[in-house]
């Protein structure tokens, strides 16, 4: 058992995704070895702590942790934030996602936590923006990492990216890959998927289509734009394809204006958030990605776990997950690319065995127990 009884883990937003998956995924295996977790978000609809909350683990909601920046609630959030891990003496504060990674860590250091872990996720710095917000968050990153007893960033390709830029000492980041405990069980198979993705989206999906699918939050890194264009593309090659986008978000009528402008609303289909997403992969036939910044993505690893065969851009940790042995790799924005790869694994054909041998949830959880104890 670790010699740290109090841990807490905190993600900027309570709203379900990457990130806060891996929060689950990570406090809801502490929990199980006995160890105290408290999990803390900022304000929004706390879909995340509500399901930590059923499993009994211990949750928190700060009212001034806030995904947008304003200066005046970054000095509330610190005292917020001060003011909590001195009252509840955490041992270990495990910090995800980079807003609340840098304000968090100052609170944390002065508070005297023994420990201060930050995960990347993918470093903000990485998305397309203007030279001076880029070395902006580049100084924030390294402003915070002073704060910080270790870095976990997800994918080498994040590893190397803060190496590169001499923000981190080598000795202070490891790479841990996010965890999957799935098996071929756990995946509905393609009837069954279907059908419930069917009654979801209100009528049958064609025994005779084809159906090109993906999991994601409407947000701009998403691509969703990219993925819409390329499927007009497919669709007139290919009149008997379906896209599902199974997810929501903040930009589902700008998405839905843009489905209507390309004529496509019989062909590109947002039923919405589904619990437990993953489980659906198999009603696809071709998962895509079509983002323009990644960590590592969860709904990535299901598909490679459920056989399902990918085509992806080559973003963040992508490259690192889909390798010729189970999808094809695009550059990201090109939906020309996207499109031509989607049709060539429609027509062609593609098989690939499901493969559960790489991220392991089992693994995660005990390498961040080890960085826990050996800081």
């Amino acid at each position: 058992m670790s010699h740290f009884p109090k841990i807490c883990i905190i993600v900027t937003q309570p709203e379900w995704g990457g990130a806060q998956r891996y929060v689950y995924d990570l406090a809801l295996g502490l929990h199980k070895k006995g160890l105290s977790v408290t999990v803390g978000t900022g304000r929004g609809e706390p879909v995340l702590l509500n399901k930590l909350k059923d499993k009994g683990v211990k949750i928190h909601q700060f009212a001034h942790v806030l995904r947008s920046i304003s200066l005046l609630e970054e000095i509330y959030a610190f005292v917020e934030l001060w003011h909590y891990f001195r009252e509840q003496r955490f041992d270990v504060v495990h910090l995800n996602s980079s807003k609340v990674g840098v304000v968090g860590a100052i609170a944390a250091k002065l508070a005297r936590v023994k420990k201060v872990i930050f995960t990347a996720h993918g470093f903000v710095f990485n998305e397309k923006q203007s030279f001076l917000t880029k070395w902006f968050y580049i100084f924030l990153t390294w402003f915070g990492f002073l704060f910080t007893d270790h870095v976990i960033a997800v994918s080498e390709y994040d590893r190397h990216s803060a190496l590169q830029l001499k923000i981190i000492s080598p000795k202070k980041i490891t790479t841990i890959y996010n965890g999957v405990e799935q098996t071929d069980q756990y995946f509905l198979e393609k009837k069954e998927a279907r059908k419930v993705i069917s009654q979801k989206i209100g009528h049958d999906i064609p025994h005779d289509a084809k159906v090109v699918g993906t999991i994601a939050n409407f947000y701009e890194n998403k691509g969703l734009r990219y993925l819409i264009d390329a499927a007009s593309r497919v669709v007139r090659e290919s009149s008997k394809t379906l896209f599902i986008v199974l997810g929501d978000g903040k930009m589902r009528k700008e998405l839905e204006q843009y489905i209507k402008r390309y004529k496509l609303e019989a062909y590109v289909l947002l039923p919405g958030f589904f619990e437990e997403a993953e489980r659906y992969v198999k009603a696809f036939d071709v998962y895509v990605s079509s983002s323009l910044k990644e960590g590592l993505p969860y709904s990535l690893i299901e598909a490679r776990s459920a056989g399902v065969p990918i085509v992806a851009t080559a973003v963040g940790g992508v490259p690192e997950i889909v390798g010729t042995e189970c999808g094809v790799l695009v550059a990201k924005e090109d939906s020309k690319k996207l499109a031509e790869q989607i049709l060539a694994v429609l027509k062609h054909g593609a098989h690939f065995e499901a493969r559960h041998d790489t991220f392991l949830l089992s693994e995660m959880v005990e390498k961040t127990l080890q960085i826990y104890e050996i800081i």
